[in-house]
Parts: C-alpha cells; structure tokens; sequence
C-alpha cells in the first residue's frame, strides 16, 4: 500500500476529528478512507443505476415496455426500497 499526504481544508479537518472524538474512528486516515469507500461505492450505485436505466429504455424501444400509473410506479419503488412490504 502506497502512503500519501493531503492537506484536508479546516472544514472537513474538523468534521475527521469530530468522527474521532466520537468514538467511531481512530484516525483522521479511518475516516478519509470510508469517505473513499463511501465515493466509491455511490459510483458503483450510479453506475448500476444508468445501466438499468439504459436497459429500460431499449426496453421501452422496443416496444416491451408497461404502462404503469404514477402510484404505481411509487409502489413499486417503495416496495423495492423496502419501505413497504
């Protein structure tokens, strides 16, 4: 593993150790790298998300799509969301 130095500005410095003083981190780096975590694992979502998305659209193109009200589309997000059953 490579080591590298940054320079974080005061407002995120602060946030780093107000993890740390928390109990939750141990180090100013712990909480760089979950940022980094975090970031990368949103961009992978992303990633999913505008290919599911795209498919959905060649979906529709091809005439295989299904019309679905707005509260059905609500729904069905919730449900896969799990914030219904």
């Amino acid at each position: 593993m490579s080591t590298e130095s940054i320079t974080l500005p005061q407002d995120l410095r602060h946030f780093a150790e107000e993890r740390m003083k928390s109990g939750r981190y141990g180090s100013v780096i712990d909480v760089v790298r979950d940022a980094f975590t975090a970031l990368r694992q949103d961009e992978e979502r992303i990633l999913q998300m505008r290919a599911e998305g795209k498919k959905g659209f060649d979906q529709l193109d091809a005439g295989q799509g299904t019309e679905l009200s707005a509260d059905e589309v609500l729904e069905r997000s919730d449900r896969r969301l799990g914030l219904i059953q």
